[in-house]
């Protein structure tokens, strides 16, 4: 009982280690957003600088030097929001991705251990596993026989190696 009490909070922990992941994504994606409609905004304002320098310069109202000046600052600074808005886009699309990934690996591993709690006896649980396509790692704690799933995180940026999850304990019957 001690051990199934353990493997329950180590499973509640891994829950809230990735709710926090998701909460500090939304925060991230929220201050993306923020700082995507900032540089929209100065990319409008900027675009309407350089229609109304323009517009000065074709009314003789502003000599050349100062308007080729003006307008390569201008035009340094679009340069700049444009490529901060795409920095921007990016981050969210990742951070999406990533979400997305997350939530259907959650609820792939919730589905895996509900087959496998709801199958008695070795036999019918390695079935479920071959069902699955899981790759599993056997392995014994004490009298105990463990199926430990692994799955691979290749897929997920800055990710090392693969991640196991006991999904059950296999008991002969």
């Amino acid at each position: 009982m001690k051990n199934e009490t353990k493997r329950f909070q180590n499973e509640k922990t891994k829950l809230e280690k990735l709710e926090a992941r998701r909460s500090e994504m939304w925060v991230r994606q929220e201050s993306a957003r923020g700082g995507l409609a900032k540089y929209q905004k100065r990319i409008t304002r900027t675009g309407r600088r350089l229609g109304k320098l323009l517009g000065e310069y074709l009314d003789d109202e502003l000599p050349q030097d100062r308007y080729r000046a003006q307008k390569h600052i201008l035009e340094a600074d679009m340069e700049r929001y444009t490529s901060q808005v795409k920095d921007l886009e990016n981050e969210m699309q990742q951070a999406d991705k990533l979400e997305e990934y997350m939530r259907t690996t959650t609820e792939f591993v919730a589905a895996a251990h509900n087959m496998l709690e709801s199958v008695q006896g070795t036999g019918q649980k390695r079935e479920v596993i071959k069902r699955l396509g899981l790759n599993v790692e056997l392995s014994r704690q004490g009298e105990r026989k463990c199926a430990d799933a692994v799955f691979s995180l290749l897929t997920i940026p800055n990710a090392e190696g693969h991640a196991t999850y006991s999904v059950s304990q296999i008991s002969e019957n």
